[in-house]
């Protein structure tokens, strides 16, 4: 089953000009690393020969503890090889130095690093074992759909009988519940829900259909739509409302969650609503945002891409290059997601909103935060100095901003901390 995962930042495939080679199979175990400035990640390929003389391949991320990632597109042609991951809209080019070396670049989220392949049949790095105590009880938590279940985590003061909960909306991308991923790990989300427990607020943080645990609630990429996502967030809501021990239900969306949160707890009536890194516009603007530096010729044909789709009608010929942006089963999901402005939606809001932004953000800008803003005149607009996209403050530049991403040892920002629960406290 193929699973969406739409990002607002997006995998692009930059062509190699091609040189005379002659190179074997590429059959076999290939082991790289990634420098994220303080910190790397091992990728790990295993690529098979089928027998129509193709390739196919899965991916592991060992550090992170994910095997088996389906890989969509294998391709060899010469020496150039490419490597397509739609679960994760990353991907791999590069050119085979000879049998046992491939020199190239991951792509994923809107970056490009260098990435060397080694052939190999060693044995795979152990992750890293993490510290997860923490002075709360979690319990597993179900919502029940049509179409499958939704799997989250209630977490809880110890102690708790009775106050207020906040639902946490992860952000798009193949995200979980704690803010991880295939080539993720940040437990960003997992560590927020225990800073609000010390504040006596309860929690509820769930994997998003054909996410992880609940990749069984979206059987079909293509049926998905954006609308299926706001129904889950309403639907726990209104499960959590219709629990007594909650006093209130506030709603806690992240980066696209932030958008989906508007929508929902209007309409399945919250009582606050905070956005953290939520776009200011719709979705098909930030995308051409994000894409302006592209060279002229990809730049045109991807804003043509995007136009097609803003206008609600699908593209049937994507080069392969833009099959993470907009491949044909994702193209319905778009089109319903382009339809929503932020700006309206939150000027619909008639609950207290607390706008977060941090200014390290490198997906999320200051702007877009203060565009939510002037939408809603009422609504309290943070702006937390060096806080990245998922939470943690950061001093240097991009590398050093990329390597918190897979470093969930960091503290978040406390500043981020004190204003939820304030807000939420009504301090």
């Amino acid at each position: 089953m193929k699973k969406l995962y739409s990002a607002a930042l997006l995998t692009l495939l930059f062509c190699y000009g091609a040189h005379a080679a002659t190179i074997g199979g590429v059959e076999g175990v290939w082991r790289g690393k990634l420098n994220l400035g303080s910190a790397s990640l091992h990728i790990v390929f295993h690529l098979s020969r089928m027998q129509d003389g193709g390739y196919a391949a899965t991916m592991d991320s060992p550090d992170q503890g994910a095997s088996d990632i389906g890989c969509d597109s294998v391709r060899l042609h010469n020496d150039s090889l490419f490597i397509h991951i739609a679960a994760i809209h990353g991907s791999y080019t590069g050119r085979l130095a000879n049998d046992s070396e491939i020199d190239g670049n991951w792509m994923q989220n809107g970056y490009m690093l260098p990435l060397k392949l080694l052939k190999s049949k060693g044995e795979e790095p152990a992750p890293a074992e993490l510290n997860t105590d923490s002075n709360c009880n979690e319990t597993a938590i179900t919502l029940h759909t049509p179409t499958g279940d939704i799997f989250g985590t209630l977490c809880t003061p110890k102690g708790f009988t009775k106050g207020p909960v906040a639902l946490i909306i992860a952000g798009s991308g193949p995200t979980d519940r704690n803010c991880n991923g295939p080539l993720l790990k940040t437990d960003a989300y997992k560590i927020l829900a225990h800073e609000l427990s010390d504040s006596g607020i309860a929690s509820v943080r769930y994997d998003k259909r054909g996410i992880a645990q609940s990749n069984k609630a979206m059987p079909d990429e293509a049926a998905l739509r954006f609308g299926d996502l706001i129904d889950d967030a309403e639907g726990w809501i209104r499960l959590l409302k219709a629990d007594s021990r909650f006093t209130q239900v506030a709603i806690i969306g992240h980066s696209e969650g932030s958008l989906i949160g508007m929508v929902a707890a209007r309409s399945a009536g919250a009582g606050e609503f905070i956005s953290i890194a939520g776009a200011g516009e719709t979705i098909d603007k930030i995308l051409k945002r994000q894409l302006q530096n592209l060279p002229v010729g990809k730049r045109d044909t991807a804003y043509s891409i995007i136009d097609s789709l803003a206008a609600g009608h699908t593209v049937s010929n994507v080069p392969p290059a833009f099959y993470p942006l907009a491949r044909k089963s994702v193209q319905p999901y778009l089109i319903s997601w382009m339809k929503y402005n932020p700006a309206v939606e939150i000027h619909n809001l008639a609950m207290p909103v607390l706008i977060i932004q941090g200014t390290n953000d490198l997906q999320v800008t200051v702007q877009d935060a203060k565009e939510l803003s002037e939408a809603d005149k009422n609504a309290k607009l943070v702006l937390l100095d060096k806080m990245n996209h998922i939470f943690r403050d950061v001093d240097g530049g991009k590398q050093a901003n990329l390597a918190t991403f897979n470093n969930p040892l960091l503290p978040i920002d406390n500043k981020l901390v004190s204003n939820i629960c304030d807000f939420i406290n009504k301090k």
